[in-house]
């Protein structure tokens, strides 16, 4: 029974939703007692296009039932499998056409060419600053010693252990390599 203060449309929403659940009930009912499926049909000979779009909408019933089968054939073989092997070609659509050449003969895919591989990152030396002298100009040099060797004096634009000396102040030197800058300070300021 439909409440009286209840509009037109809010009754007819409600006639909608029970006819739903009927429907949804009634297909699940014979979903349940249709019990499980039997074994996969023959193939069926070649038909005509039109006689192949008729037979869904005649089959009606059955297509859930071949659905269920073919779900469970699927589940069945378990594409997932540990020691399932790849197959021996690419795969292809059914109805795609074959790749040309000898028949028989699998064709490989193209070699993709992949860039080379970075070089591998060096660690950065832990270079310590034994003093500076800045000259005019912007040059300078810099005594800098590498773990393991005696320290060495770098003009400003030369290299040592990959990394250039930039420009040097009282107290810094600052180096730069292929993708890092160091700025090294003195321990102790020179006079």
């Amino acid at each position: 029974m439909i409440p009286r203060d209840w509009s037109a449309a809010n009754a007819a929403a409600l006639v909608l939703l029970l006819s739903c659940a009927a429907i949804v009930g009634a297909v699940a009912q014979r979903e349940v007692s249709a019990g499980p499926p039997g074994p996969a049909p023959a193939a069926a000979p070649a038909r005509s296009p039109a006689a192949a779009a008729a037979a869904p909408r005649a089959a009606g019933a059955r297509d859930a039932a071949a659905l269920d089968r073919l779900v469970l054939e699927t589940v069945a073989r378990n594409p997932f499998r540990a020691e399932r092997s790849r197959g021996a070609g690419r795969f292809r659509l059914p109805g795609s056409e074959a790749p040309a050449g000898p028949p028989g003969a699998a064709t490989a895919p193209a070699a993709v060419q992949l860039p080379p591989p970075p070089p591998p990152r060096l660690p950065t030396p832990q270079f310590r600053l034994v003093g500076t002298a800045v000259l005019g100009g912007g040059g300078g040099l810099a005594a800098i010693e590498v773990p393991g060797a005696p320290p060495r004096v770098v003009n400003v634009g030369e290299s040592i252990s990959g990394f250039r000396l930039e420009s040097v102040t009282p107290v810094e030197a600052r180096l730069r390599g292929a993708d890092t800058t160091l700025v090294i300070r003195s321990s102790s300021p020179t006079p």
